[in-house]
């Protein structure tokens, strides 16, 4: 009985290696692939519609709304908008929900 529990012991472990690995795989997989996005202060960008307004339109909605410019970081991939005729857009914003806008 004692060799069966050292044998289901030895298992589990393996199983937390080969999982463990699998984790460490996946997330250099998922690094190498990211791009990291900032913006400064005074760039034009986009806004996701979905981040702030969901539901309206449907499918064939647009899908970024803008533009806005960045008026202040808050702190890296946090952003203060204003729109272009100098109002603020309320709440802070993620980087996720921006794109950077070209004129």
């Amino acid at each position: 009985m004692k060799i069966d529990l050292h044998l289901v012991d030895e298992r589990r472990e393996q199983a937390y290696v080969r999982a463990e690995n699998y984790r460490r795989q996946v997330k250099s997989y998922y690094d190498a692939k990211v791009r990291s996005r900032e913006f400064q202060v005074g760039d034009y960008v986009l806004r996701r519609r979905e981040a702030s307004q969901p539901t309206e339109g449907g499918k064939l909605a647009l899908k970024y709304e803008g533009p806005y410019i960045v008026s202040a970081v808050v702190k890296p991939g946090t952003y203060k908008l204003k729109r272009p005729n100098g109002s603020n857009v309320p709440r802070t914003w993620n980087v996720h929900h921006l794109v950077k806008f070209y004129q």
